[in-house]
């Protein structure tokens, strides 16, 4: 699958990882995740210029410009007391598992 946004693409492959080209300040640079999108994504979803990747473990992937989303490391992960310890990273958040993400 292929998906934009106003300057860049990002292509999920059959075997879960995702290729990225275009305008580099929008998500067409995502060298700073690469890493974590090498496997294991089971959706993209773009915005007007970045991408949050949904992987199959439950985390979220982000790249693109800071200002619109692309950079989900001011998120915080849920309480220690919620059955789930997880932790955060610049571009990386384990959603809890009931999270659902439309």
């Amino acid at each position: 699958q292929i998906f934009s946004n106003v300057g860049s693409f990002a292509a999920l492959k059959e075997d879960g990882s995702v290729v990225t080209w275009g305008e580099s300040t929008g998500g067409g640079d995502s060298s700073s995740v690469s890493a974590q999108l090498q496997s294991g994504v089971a959706q993209i979803f773009p915005n007007h210029s970045a991408f949050a990747a949904l992987k199959e473990d439950g985390s979220v992937i982000t790249w693109g410009d800071p200002n619109n989303g692309g950079d989900s490391s001011s998120v915080r992960p849920p309480p220690p007391d919620r059955g789930r310890q997880s932790q955060a990273s610049a571009g990386n958040y384990r959603a809890p598992k009931a999270s659902v993400y439309a």
